[in-house]
């Protein structure tokens, strides 16, 4: 039977802040002799399974070493969801959206039942700028998981920065404060939500050259009064709105 330890659930701005940072790639002969001094200097090492050798070098943040680790694993236990699941995260954060979609794919195929992987895969989609399968997976991952509200906000984020779909986001995102009124963007949020609401507003289309993101500043902007207070410091208006949660 498969092993599947339980993993931390991603956070709502996992797309960008939780997506891990690679190290630069190493000749395969570096890295097998990282893994031999590994094995030599780390009592603990000899006792482990590939696996959970796999995942102590991945939150130590050797992604290169947990890589080889988790590959071979899967020849032990090529069943193992998880392991698919963390291949796919260091295969999206190389920006390898392929070798991504096809991890997590094998994830849901194992495991279709967890929000975790849904949400993942849905990440994928959406860099790929497949903005259905991206809202069909998020969409998925809240009716399996309804902790995870936080991908209702990916929905909506999903229809409007890849369908340009006004009305859709609307929707996503007034479900997602009413379940969430304590996200402390909730107020940036509603602001994006009446401005999407208004007739007077439209966003251009593609071949227009302006983005989503763009024409959503300028709009607000039209709504800040001439001599308004001066803002604080230690405050950006705009910090976590745009700073592509949409991955």
């Amino acid at each position: 039977m498969s092993s599947y330890t339980k993993r931390k659930k991603p956070e709502r701005a996992m797309i960008k802040s939780g997506t891990i940072i690679l190290l630069l790639s190493l000749l395969p002969s570096q890295l097998f002799s990282q893994l031999d001094a590994a094995k030599k200097t780390d009592p603990q090492s000899s006792q482990e399974s590939a696996f959970q050798k796999g995942q102590r070098y991945f939150y130590q943040k050797k992604f290169e070493m947990a890589e080889v680790m988790f590959l071979d694993a899967l020849k032990d236990d090529p069943e193992n969801a998880l392991t698919y699941s963390y291949l796919g995260d260091l295969a999206l954060a190389k920006k390898h959206y392929e070798g991504a979609l096809g991890y997590y794919l094998k994830a849901v195929e194992l495991r279709p039942e967890s929000g975790e992987n849904n949400f993942r895969l849905a990440q994928t989609y959406y860099y790929k700028g497949n903005a259905g399968k991206a809202i069909e997976h998020f969409l998925r991952t809240y009716e399996l998981d309804n902790s995870m509200k936080f991908a209702l906000y990916h929905a909506g984020l999903a229809s409007l920065m890849l369908n340009r779909d006004k009305e859709s986001a609307v929707k996503y995102w007034e479900e997602y404060i009413i379940l969430a009124p304590d996200d402390p963007q909730k107020e940036n949020i509603e602001r994006v939500i009446e401005l999407l609401k208004n007739p007077d507003f439209i966003i251009p289309p593609p071949e227009s050259g302006i983005s989503v993101e763009d024409a959503l500043k300028r709009g607000i902007q039209k709504d800040i009064p001439e001599n308004p207070d001066p803002p604080d410091p230690k405050l950006d208006r705009y910090e976590g709105l745009y700073d592509n949660r949409e991955l």
